[in-house]
């Protein structure tokens, strides 16, 4: 059997052709976003104390993925706590609680510009003398 000729200039045009239009379908994927999905840029939150009584002021210790953006802010029973630059991409925010308030679950959202999250603390009772 007789093997067909291939043109010797033909063919490496042929390959250069798929692989400029392969590269170029790869360049203009990742140009328009759509191989790399987004990352969402979540909060690293620490609280102190981490087991609040009646009465106790709670930190919130906020350190964020990313370096630029708005400060987060701490939303506490409708209520919103500013938070402040402490150095680089930490934040704190003090969070009071009062004797009137109600000993339970404690919820605090966090937002800012890059997400929001939401944690949930158990606040204890304590008695107080008159």
């Amino acid at each position: 059997m007789k093997q067909p000729k291939i043109c010797p200039v033909i063919f490496p045009r042929i390959r250069r052709r798929a692989f400029l239009t392969m590269v170029g379908a790869m360049v203009s994927t990742v140009a328009s976003g759509r191989l790399w999905s987004p990352v969402a840029h979540a909060y690293e939150v620490t609280l102190s104390p981490t087991t609040p009584r009646l009465g106790d002021t709670i930190l919130v210790v906020i350190s964020s993925v990313s370096t630029a953006g708005t400060a987060p802010v701490v939303s506490v029973n409708g209520t919103d706590y500013p938070s402040f630059l402490v150095s680089g991409n930490r934040y704190r925010a003090l969070i009071p609680t009062s004797p009137l308030d109600t000993p339970g679950q404690l919820t605090l959202n966090v937002s800012g510009s890059d997400i929001s999250r939401r944690l949930t603390v158990n606040l204890a009772g304590r008695s107080f003398t008159t």
